[in-house]
């Protein structure tokens, strides 16, 4: 099978874990890290041995990568994920796609006009808390809902 090159876009704590599982997986080499604060691009040098750079187009346009991971804040997901689509790079993001339902046509019109995959983690969709708690409101165990907040950690 291919050995997809990958690049990885902010490297705070979350990046541990998908980290993790790129390196048990021989179908992934992460080649490049990205994160605006350099002191944290720096480290994940020093930890994998791989390129980083502070500025995602930079890293996008120069790096040969075949992903690119996007783990940063929501509303940063459209800008990043659109750039790395229009220059041909499959992306990978957690959720939310992006913020509203316009939006997310969008990004999937993008991906699709590149001839590109655009892939969203839903990593706590099968959390058992996340369960549990849909379990309830399927089941009406609630009254009115009007707003939800979680840590999962």
């Amino acid at each position: 099978m291919e050995n997809f090159k990958i690049l990885i876009i902010w490297c705070w704590r979350i990046s541990e874990t998908h980290i993790k599982a790129l390196k048990d997986n021989s179908n992934y080499s992460i080649v490049w890290v990205c994160d605006v604060v350099v002191e944290l691009a720096k480290k994940k040098w020093e930890e994998l041995w791989v390129s980083y750079y502070n500025d995602y187009k930079n890293a996008i346009l120069e790096s040969n990568c075949d992903i690119i991971l996007i783990w940063v804040w929501s509303w940063l997901h459209p800008e990043i994920a659109t750039f790395a689509l229009e220059n041909k790079k499959h992306v990978i993001t957690e959720k939310p796609i992006w913020l509203t339902l316009k939006e997310t046509k969008l990004m999937i019109k993008t991906a699709k006009d590149n001839d590109k995959k655009l892939f969203v983690i839903e990593q706590n969709r099968l959390n058992e808390t996340i369960e549990f708690l849909r379990d309830a409101i399927e089941n009406k165990r609630f009254w009115k809902i009007y707003s939800i907040s979680a840590k999962l950690y």
